[in-house]
């Protein structure tokens, strides 16, 4: 139990983006074999590309930690709190996103809205679906120098029952 090795995160990532349409299949290669992780095609406004459709498997917009990349992150792990509310962080569903366009007074805010499954990219256990918002507002400062954001999210949904009792 305690000679062997591992692997992590083994992660390969395709990803094709054109002027507004954009896929990524991403999987995790582990001596437990392959894993999803991602698979979404995004689809985004040709005029004034501040909305963009996304349907698949994608990170679940909610608070900052789930969708803020792993490799920029200060500790190798998300917190305990989300671990154990989005188990994998991704789930499969729609999503659509608006930004305010930039030079303007919106600049910078966002609001992200996705219909999911709610159990992840497990087997679908219920026939219900979740819904998830998050409206956040990022703004620099300072010549650019410092960035400041806030957000707010919510969930509307629950954890699949897969037993008589309700908790």
């Amino acid at each position: 139990v305690d000679n062997r090795f591992m692997i992590r995160r083994g992660r390969v990532k395709l990803a094709y983006e054109h002027d507004w349409t954009n896929a990524v299949l991403q999987v995790d290669m582990t001596e437990k074999g392959l894993a999803l992780k991602d698979a979404y095609f995004r689809l985004t406004d040709p005029w004034l590309h501040i909305a963009s459709l996304t349907g698949g498997v994608f990170d679940r917009p909610f608070g900052y930690e789930i969708t803020y990349s792993s490799s920029k992150r200060e500790t190798p792990e998300r917190s305990r709190l989300f671990q154990t509310l989005f188990p994998g962080e991704r789930d499969l569903g729609v999503r659509v996103s608006v930004k305010g366009p930039s030079g303007t007074l919106f600049s910078g805010l966002g609001l992200d809205v996705a219909l999911v499954n709610g159990n992840g990219i497990a087997v679908e256990s219920d026939h219900y679906k979740d819904l998830i918002a998050h409206l956040s507002l990022k703004r620099s400062a300072l010549s650019n120098n410092v960035a400041w954001g806030l957000g707010v999210s919510g969930y509307l949904g629950g954890p699949a029952h897969t037993s008589n009792l309700m908790y």
